[in-house]
């Protein structure tokens, strides 16, 4: 798998954690449940998009002939490759609307003066 691939996953769980670490202490119980349930899924997704996208991107550049490299080619090339990642990263809907839900959750009692100051 190439090293872009690799950090596919990394950076989903670097960018979910800061979502977790920033909103953890704000959401109530089922807040904190949708938080974490949209960081495993958020995770999940970049790992299978990282699985699905690599045989494609080996794919595409298999199929580049140096030797007869124009504009065309080049750019029915990166048309298909664009369409392929478009379709995979559809997945990737279902864990930022949740974020977006525990986000919203969060927002709402901080709004309604629902966090008790403990000082």
């Amino acid at each position: 798998m190439s090293d872009i691939f690799l950090a596919i996953p990394i950076a989903a769980i670097f960018g979910g954690l800061t979502y977790v670490f920033l909103l953890y202490e704000l959401e109530d119980r089922n807040g904190r449940i949708i938080l974490l349930l949209a960081f495993a899924l958020s995770v999940v997704t970049a790992f299978y998009m990282s699985l699905e996208v690599t045989p494609i991107y080996e794919e595409t550049l298999g199929s580049i002939d140096i030797s007869n490299m124009d504009a065309q080619v080049v750019q029915e090339l990166s048309s298909s490759f664009t369409q392929e990642i478009s379709k995979i990263s559809a997945y990737g809907v279902f864990g930022n609307i949740l974020m977006l839900f525990a986000m919203y959750m969060a927002y709402n009692r901080v709004s309604l003066e629902k966090i008790v100051d403990l000082s």
